[in-house]
């Protein structure tokens, strides 16, 4: 084996605003409220969903790229502005898409990935 290539704790780095350890790179790929720009040079036709919280990852067994999927916490007791959105990535990482896969929720904080590689979203309430 070779020298180890990242190296947690040592925050010699700061990329994207971000402190980095050792061995590791960050990158900007969306901004809450604007279109995310796809490696076909379009952007995606939804702007990014603001206030992104509990996320996972699902690899496209198929297709060889994988998928990032995050909450939307937006809304309140009266506005259902929420809700799930997903960025597509293709197989050399480059970002091929983005929608919202579940819309008219509000504050959805809670959720996470399941054994059956599905999404379970929840919406946080209070009262």
């Amino acid at each position: 084996t070779g020298p180890a290539t990242y190296i947690p704790g040592q925050n010699t780095l700061v990329e994207a605003d971000l402190s980095l350890s050792t061995g590791l790179r960050a990158e900007v790929i969306a901004v809450s409220g604007q279109r995310v720009a796809l490696s076909s040079g379009q952007v995606s036709a939804e702007p990014f969903h603001g206030k992104p919280d509990g996320a996972a990852v699902f690899v496209d067994e198929c297709g060889g790229g994988w998928t990032y999927v995050s909450n939307s916490e937006k809304g309140d007791s009266s506005k259902y502005t929420g809700g799930v959105g997903a960025l597509y990535f293709n197989a050399r990482n480059e970002v091929i898409g983005y929608k919202m896969i579940q819309k008219k929720t509000r504050r959805n904080c809670s959720g996470g990935r399941t054994w059956w590689a599905t999404w379970l979203t929840c919406e946080e309430v209070s009262g």
